[in-house]
């Protein structure tokens, strides 16, 4: 009999090994493993260790089948991302489970079937540059949800980017920003003040006027009216959101 080696815990190419379930006919130890899909099976540490062993059965049936496929090898960056949707939704043992699994999203049954219906239903991937995005950040990995998509198209698909709607349109505050050729950060405060609707994109670039004592100025106009400084007033008033009878009136010589 072999001497034990530990391998608790530790990852070996797709799959990560649980905890031992005995020997083997060889006498060798035997380990209970999780594959990335998802799926647990016992085979041989020894086979493990050497690299024999990389998957379970079930992936290693497909490798096979699809290196058989006229011109499989084509589909290499659509089945690593069809293995690495169903591991980070089925695999707890992954960093990204708790962003997708651990938040219940999950593969439809037809993708789960089989990486052919996966391809059929996405297509090639358009280039280096895309990857998989679900549509509905909260939705599952289906047809209907999911599309290739650049990063930039990702990132305006994320859940902290709000969703801003003006008329009959539904833009997020970066789609809006370039539209009108500003920064998302504008859009953003103008929300934050509670401008809504058409107005938080008219007068965009008319420096905003604060009506205080019967005069209706610009920061720059008060600070000369007054004689502070532009810089703290705007940290007054935009950053310390300052009453204006405050922020317009202390330190003021009389």
């Amino acid at each position: 009999m072999s001497a034990k080696i530990d391998m608790a815990g530790k990852r070996y190419g797709s799959i990560t090994v649980i905890h031992d379930v005995g020997f083997c006919t060889d006498r060798k130890y035997k380990w209970l493993a999780l594959c990335d899909c998802g799926n647990k099976f016992e085979t041989s540490g020894a086979k493990i260790r050497s690299g024999e062993v990389v998957t379970c059965p079930s992936c290693s049936k497909e490798r096979v089948r699809l290196s058989h496929i006229t011109h499989g090898s084509r589909y290499v960056d659509e089945y690593r991302t069809w293995t690495h949707i169903k591991s980070r939704c089925y695999n707890a043992r992954v960093p990204e489970y708790n962003r997708y699994g651990g938040r219940g999203i999950l593969v439809c049954d037809r993708w789960l079937e089989s990486f052919e219906n996966f391809l059929a239903d996405m297509g090639i991937r358009p280039s280096k540059q895309h990857s998989i995005d679900r549509k509905d950040n909260d939705g599952n990995y289906e047809p209907s949800n999911c599309r290739w998509a650049t990063i930039k198209e990702q990132a305006n698909n994320t859940r902290s980017n709000r969703k801003v709607t003006i008329g009959r349109k539904t833009k997020n505050m970066t789609q809006w920003a370039e539209d009108i050729g500003v920064t998302r950060e504008v859009i953003h405060k103008r929300l934050k003040r509670g401008i809504s609707g058409a107005a938080l994109l008219s007068n965009l670039f008319e420096p905003e006027r604060f009506m205080f004592g019967g005069v209706n100025a610009t920061i720059p106009e008060w600070s000369d009216k007054i004689g502070i400084k532009r810089a703290t007033l705007y940290w007054r008033i935009n950053k310390q959101k300052w009453p204006l009878d405050k922020a317009l009136t202390q330190g003021v010589k009389k």
